[in-house]
């Protein structure tokens, strides 16, 4: 994949099962193919105020036979506490909130999203769950010692 960021915006392009394949298991030979899958992402920070942003974001998946997209959008109050919502094309709408906080070197990140379901398969679920935990520590380089040697002051 590649993957390019700013303070501001990223935009991201993927793709999984390079190499398509077909695969065949037991005697009643058992047959299916791995489709190659695409995905595309892209978002932006607005500052609204000193505050609060807005983050809204785009994930679209495809097969090239289907697509499907995800549209969500993220509001972050003091860069700590998130709140957003998020619409997954005639699959489910998700609520989401959360907080985060940078302690030090270290980054720390919690949250709860819930999924209503929108699809066929509400009949049978009433959305699911999902909880976020995040941990990062920061990799801060040593900067390299330099020294120059003068030859006109040799020893």
């Amino acid at each position: 994949g590649l993957y390019y960021t700013t303070p501001k915006l990223y935009v991201g392009l993927a793709s999984s099962h390079l190499p398509e394949q077909a695969i065949s298991k037991g005697v009643d030979k058992l047959n299916f193919g791995i489709a190659r899958h695409y995905f595309v992402m892209a978002g932006y920070t607005f500052d609204l105020s000193s505050d609060i942003q807005l983050i809204p974001n785009v994930l679209v998946k495809s097969d090239a036979k289907s697509t499907i997209f995800d549209i969500n959008v993220t509001g972050m109050y003091q860069k700590q506490i998130w709140l957003g919502a998020s619409y997954r094309m005639t699959d489910a709408i998700a609520a989401m909130l959360g907080y985060q906080k940078e302690v030090g070197k270290s980054a720390f990140k919690g949250g709860i999203a819930y999924d209503f379901t929108m699809s066929d398969i509400k009949n049978h679920s009433d959305g699911t769950p999902e909880i976020v935990l995040g941990y990062c520590y920061k990799i801060v380089p040593k900067q390299k010692t330099q020294s120059h040697i003068n030859p006109r002051f040799l020893k």
